[in-house]
């Protein structure tokens, strides 16, 4: 049962929300977005994989929408282990959920886990998409399945600017560093790995070596 489509190619959400709660008697499981066979993969405990969209087998599947929350180092690195195969990473386009300036507090939990952790090991990165945690949250399935169709690579395309504030140099911080002088070249990011270096520790335990 595929999800009907305005004549731009576009999923809307209210399109998506009624087709999830629809039932038409299709028990075979096939969902397409943007024309392809298609299903989404979140991480959960322990690393084990949790699909929605098509539950057809991973070889009839043509497009795979692996959802990547970095703040989830453990289960992160247990399931990239072994997924994907090499067959299926050609197959697999990577968002990555990231937090901005701007983000409610609940998505900002562990957040320090989270930027140390931007690239996993194993994470696939022929397709890689950005979509802000708040969003994901707020909007689910339906804003992935969005920006397949449109083509989009960051959700939402306002929020770029706030989402890399954690990562650019910022002088206003006026960062104190080891040498007890300020640090005008500094992120929030480098800020975060000289205070909590008991998180560096714990991504450094998952397999992540100082090069990455």
């Amino acid at each position: 049962a595929g999800i009907d489509t305005s004549s731009d190619g576009r999923i809307s959400y209210d399109e998506f929300v009624d087709w999830i709660f629809t039932d038409d008697g299709d028990d075979t499981y096939s969902v397409k977005v943007n024309m392809l066979e298609t299903t989404l993969v979140e991480v959960g405990d322990g690393g084990a994989l949790r699909r929605r969209l098509s539950l057809k087998p991973l070889s009839e599947i043509e497009s795979i929408l692996l959802i990547v929350d970095p703040r989830a180092v453990t289960n992160l690195s247990l399931a990239l282990v072994n997924f994907p195969s090499e067959e299926d990473s050609e197959k697999v386009t990577t968002f990555l959920l990231l937090p901005s300036l701007t983000s409610s507090p609940e998505c900002l939990l562990c957040a320090e886990v989270g930027l140390q952790y931007l690239v996993p090991n194993g994470m696939p990165s022929r397709d890689l998409r950005v979509i802000r945690i708040d969003d994901y949250i707020r909007q689910g399935d339906a804003v992935i399945c969005e920006m397949m169709e449109s083509g989009k690579k960051t959700y939402p395309a306002e929020e770029v600017g706030a989402m890399l504030g954690f990562i650019a140099k910022d002088a206003a911080m006026n960062h104190i560093g080891f040498e007890n002088v300020p640090n005008l070249e500094c992120s929030r990011f480098q800020a975060n790995v000289g205070e909590y270096q008991a998180w560096c520790f714990w991504v450094a335990s998952e397999g992540v070596s100082d090069e990455d």
